[in-house]
């Protein structure tokens, strides 16, 4: 197994709200939902909800967390998060905001005093002091939200607050707008404000009470208050007071522009502000300026979309959603001088580009790599272009296939060209010994001279395309589809020479582990080789465990990851199962959620797997030595025969040292080997028992019971299946 290579930095585990594991690699909450910043705390809540939890991760000073927090509907939309502090998080949700102390670990908070239903807002003024409101109801703590008082039975509160006292809310003012209102007493009661409308002439601004937009209100370090107005930002610094007007310079990236109108404002805890802009007339055209509180500076890259906040000085955090792809989170650090970068982002759910034996998992420009499995990880930074579509490991450098048809090899933390292998069309690519096997739709090429790429010359290969290779040691296997069947190639001699071969029909992956053993996956059944991949036994099929199995959804292309010839996962339809003895059985592989993930790995008694939602990674290095629970079946009296060699029965089952409420699958047993069919999914009483009628055809010998385990927040089951219950 080839070494982490040198240029790969070790990432630095996350916690995660699953006791036992931790995510050593990338932190992702899938499609990103909502986010809040303060000084080095982020929080991200991400948008698949499922049984009543949503995705969340939290980046802070202390450390990392990710996982999911239970919610009480079923749609993130509705949902509110803020970082009140380091490791203080409040989240409203429906009628209730609970907060956390340990960066989402842990909540507590109960409904809201008269609340009934409505989506809340939280406005945060400090680590203690923040407001909840809902259309026509506004509650306040002053105890980092402990507890919460109502502070207006019949008005929103504010959406920027200074203290537990003072306050500002737009409002809308009829034909005339916006205005402009403040609260002295903790939301209580609410005043306008009157601000400078246009000049009616080159020396007076007249008092309005609202104007024809409003959008932006943000509090810079130094107490003032900025708005932004149509194409001016309001300032004030006697908090509300008065203000004084500024008109908004037309940036230099918007030529032609008649005029701006301010989209956003955002200041952070120290130095200037950001005043995000749009062309007067064309809102898709957008820029941005920095804003010391008198005068406008340097323009800079636009804002992003929504919830977006100044957690530290020159740092912007918001949610965009471009054109070319899903939500991200984008922060800066330097105010938007330079591009934002990803915090996360709804693409990053792909599995591993690495080839066997290497997991390469690409989230938000970054490559998190191991060699070993997935118990140790390391990172390195994706190029900006190309893509890269297959990541291997050749003479301890990181090689890779990319979508411009090139090999790229990583030098000191650099991506550069390696070789041109477009003229073959590249699909896949394998290392043998320390030698790179790309296969295309025009051949194979065995990279030993970088500058002359040539196709190997075979008259096996001639004219003959392939997608997919596996290589280990000398021995090479390609495959492509021909017609109903597989084209298969073999190599003992690492690429050089080529002999037409087999492999089962309908082959999805082939990994070859060792000189002798390969494995050949199709759909839900696993076949083995004895002899260096040259011919393949069925060995396994994984069952259809139906709706008490594992969910499917979001489950990558059946494959294999085996780390020994003993020990490996199978990702097929049905779910991941694990082997640790050469696939002579099979058991579910436990995952957070239930889900399917797009690719696991075994190392040592521990496991690793991508969550198939979220995108982030992770890890729980004791599982496979755990105990598991007892799973017991028997019949209640005799068997009734029926016609045609059927049989009715009773099984009467019990499932101890599991969690409560999680399901057993019933599946007819037809023998070693042969695949199986549900017969019924029930979900056991609180003392572990249940009871069920099924009905065997003649061709079906028995009953057996599978659990497919659970990674819940207090704990983790392996799963575990009977003994057969033969039936005559």
């Amino acid at each position: 197994m080839a070494a982490m290579p040198a240029a790969a930095s070790a990432a630095t585990p996350a916690a995660t709200t699953f006791t036992g594991w931790d995510a050593p690699a990338s932190l992702g909450v899938g499609t990103p939902s909502h986010v809040s910043a303060s000084g080095t705390t982020t929080a991200i809540l991400g948008s698949d909800v499922k049984d009543q939890r949503v995705p969340i991760a939290v980046t802070s000073a202390a450390g990392s967390r990710v996982g999911r927090v239970e919610i009480n509907g079923g749609d993130a939309a509705g949902l509110a998060i803020a970082a009140a502090g380091p490791d203080r998080l409040l989240l409203a949700d429906s009628c209730r905001v609970r907060h956390s102390e340990d960066r989402g670990l842990t909540w507590a908070g109960d409904p809201l005093a008269g609340c009934s239903g409505s989506n809340l807002s939280v406005t945060v003024a400090s680590p203690d002091v923040a407001f909840a409101s809902s259309d026509k109801k506004t509650w306040r703590t002053v105890d980092g939200g402990k507890t919460w008082t109502v502070a207006n039975a019949g008005e929103r509160g504010p959406q920027l607050a200074l203290d537990q006292n003072v306050g500002f809310r737009t409002v809308v003012a009829g034909a005339a707008g916006l205005g402009l209102q403040r609260t002295v007493d903790g939301g209580a009661s609410w005043q306008g404000v009157k601000v400078p409308g246009p000049p009616t002439d080159a020396d007076a601004a007249p008092l309005v009470d609202a104007l024809p937009s409003i959008a932006g209100l943000a509090k810079r370090a130094d107490g003032a208050i900025v708005v932004g107005a149509g194409d001016v930002v309001l300032v004030s610094t006697d908090q509300g007071a008065t203000f004084t007007r500024r008109v908004v310079p037309i940036p230099d990236d918007l030529p032609g522009a008649t005029g701006v109108t301010v989209k956003n404002v955002v200041c952070g805890t120290a130095g200037g502000c950001v005043v995000g802009v749009t062309a007067a007339g064309d809102p898709a055209r957008q820029s941005a300026l920095r804003f010391d509180g008198d005068a406008f500076g340097a323009r800079v890259a636009a804002l992003p979309a929504a919830e977006v906040t100044g957690p530290a000085a020159d740092a912007i955090v918001g949610i965009t959603k471009p054109a070319s792809g899903g939500t991200q989170v984008l922060r800066t650090d330097d105010a938007g001088a330079t591009a934002y970068r990803p915090l996360a982002s709804g693409d990053d759910r792909t599995g591993s580009l690495g080839v066997h034996g290497l997991l390469a998992i690409a989230s938000v420009g970054r490559l998190h790599v191991s060699s070993d499995h997935g118990a140790t990880w390391g990172d390195v930074a994706l190029p900006a272009t190309p893509n890269l579509t297959r990541v291997a490991s050749a003479g301890g450098k990181l090689v890779a296939l990319a979508d411009d048809g090139t090999l790229q090899r990583l030098e000191n933390g650099v991506w550069a060209k390696l070789a041109d292998v477009s003229a073959i069309k590249p699909a896949a690519l394998a290392v043998s010994g320390e030698t790179p096997i790309v296969v295309g739709a025009r051949g194979v090429v065995r990279l030993t001279d970088p500058a002359k790429p040539a196709p190997v010359e075979s008259n096996v290969l001639q004219g003959r395309g392939f997608t997919s290779v596996a290589a280990q040691g000398n021995t090479v296997v390609a495959w492509g589809r021909r017609g109903k069947g597989l084209l298969v190639v073999r190599s003992t001699d690492g690429g050089k020479a080529w002999k037409q071969s087999k492999l089962p029909a309908s082959s999805d992956d082939v990994q070859l582990v060792s000189a002798k053993t390969a494995f050949a996956l199709d759909g839900r059944t696993l076949y083995r080789s004895t002899d260096g991949a040259k011919t393949f036994k069925r060995r396994a099929i994984a069952p259809n465990l139906g709706a008490a199995g594992p969910d499917t959804r979001g489950g990558g292309d059946p494959s294999l990851e085996f780390s020994s010839d003993q020990s490996g996962v199978l990702i097929t339809p049905a779910g991941a199962f694990v082997t640790r003895d050469g696939a002579k059985t099979l058991r579910v592989l436990p995952t957070p959620g239930a889900t399917t993930p797009p690719v696991a790995s075994v190392f040592g008694s521990g496991v690793v797997l991508q969550d198939s939602v979220l995108g982030a990674v992770f890890r729980n290095g004791s599982l496979l030595k755990s105990k598991a629970p007892a799973l017991t079946l028997r019949t209640a009296g005799k068997p009734k025969k029926g016609r045609k060699g059927t049989r009715s029965l009773t099984v009467v089952g019990v499932l101890k040292g599991a969690a409560d409420d999680e399901p057993v699958t019933l599946v007819a047993y037809r023998g070693a080997g042969k695949d199986t069919s549900v017969l019924r999914s029930v979900t056991p009483n609180a003392d572990g028992s249940f009871r069920v009628s099924v009905k065997l055809s003649k061709t079906q010998k028995g009953v057996q019971a599978w659990y497919r385990g659970a990674v819940l927040a207090d704990r983790t089951d392996l799963s575990t299946i009977s003994k057969v219950l033969t039936v005559k």
